[in-house]
């Protein structure tokens, strides 16, 4: 896998970086910018993208954007992987060097402003009038190269535990849809397993990176489940707690969610460094309160992902606690949904 980024200006930056993530559309437009500006070396299919805001550059200027006068609020980084075989990857690897980091030309720069703002015309209409005004070399590219087959299931938890410092994920080893904590409550996991949260009490849903302690993560994302009916089985999500280095990098103290803080709706996607997570509030026809969880991306954090909703082992969480059984007198196989 090559990897790497650079920066585009545009108008409505916060607009085009969440057009990016919501949009398949965009992101589809912004492969196939990045495929041609690698001049056919890679297909479309083979370049992933993640864009989030870099509110450290902002300038002065001002341009006409949709019949009003607005102030550029700053770049958006792009973030691209591009998934190559072993014997290509050095190849694509120098030009990617070449053409997308701080080595490239300003005419290529220029091109490939050109080539995006092309292809959202043609690709996403929506998104055109929002196209980059100028393109700004980034980082170097780096070849993470594995040719081992992707893990196909959690590790056991017989295993020795994990190292403090764990390497890149493979960029196919895990699914690239959302990984979810929903009602009372139904995971899916990032290898898309869907299981059923048996046991109250806090669960760590996403660590990363995984093994690392909670207040050195990059992300760590808790959840406390309460009982909230006369069934042992009516667990719900009622209290949730965003920590981490990139969660403080723009909301200090971390983000934390109860499920009375606010009526019933949907919350909008949040930019958590390289991921992208939701907490959204639900209610029961009982008048119950709980939070659904949300996360996109965990297969492009960059680090393998700890948690039940990431590769840890759910086997306890889903088993209902003795006293559940004892009260029941049942199996626990009685208890699923």
């Amino acid at each position: 896998m090559v990897q790497g980024e650079f920066a585009v200006t545009v108008p409505d930056p916060e607009k085009f970086a969440s057009d990016c993530s919501s949009s398949a559309d965009m992101r589809e437009a912004l492969q196939s910018s990045i495929a041609s500006y690698m001049n056919g070396t890679v297909a479309p299919e083979d370049v992933a993208v993640f864009c989030s805001i870099d509110s450290g550059s902002r300038l002065d200027a001002t341009v006409e954007y949709e019949a009003t006068r607005r102030s550029l609020a700053g770049n958006v980084t792009i973030d691209y992987r591009i998934v190559v075989l072993e014997e290509t990857a050095h190849s694509v690897q120098d030009s990617a060097t070449e053409l997308l980091s701080s080595q490239a030309s300003g005419q290529d720069l220029a091109r490939l402003a050109a080539l995006i703002s092309s292809a959202l015309s043609a690709t996403a209409p929506g998104a055109s009038g929002n196209a980059p005004l100028q393109a700004i070399g980034g980082p170097a590219a780096l070849a993470v190269i594995s040719t081992q087959p992707p893990t196909p299931r959690p590790t056991p938890l017989s295993t020795p535990g994990p190292t403090a410092s764990p390497g890149p994920v493979p960029p196919l080893a895990v699914s690239s849809g959302a990984m979810t904590a929903t009602g009372d409550p139904h995971l899916r996991n990032i290898y898309g397993e869907r299981f059923d949260l048996r046991r109250p009490g806090k669960h760590t849903l996403v660590n990363i990176p995984k093994g690392e302690r909670a207040e050195r993560a990059l992300l760590h994302v808790e959840a406390e489940a309460v009982q909230m009916g006369m069934q042992c089985a009516d667990l719900y999500f009622r209290e949730l707690n965003m920590t981490g280095v990139w969660v403080e990098a723009t909301w200090s103290g971390g983000l934390h969610f109860h499920a009375l803080d606010v009526s019933y709706g949907t919350s909008k996607w949040k930019h958590v460094g390289k991921v992208d997570v939701k907490v959204a509030h639900g209610r029961t026809r009982e008048g119950i309160q709980y939070l659904n969880v949300y996360i996109k991306h965990l297969d492009r954090a960059g680090f393998a992902v700890g948690g039940l909703l990431g590769e840890d082992d759910h086997t306890q969480a889903t088993m209902a606690s003795r006293a559940c059984v004892q009260r029941h007198s049942v199996s626990l196989l009685d208890f699923s949904r």
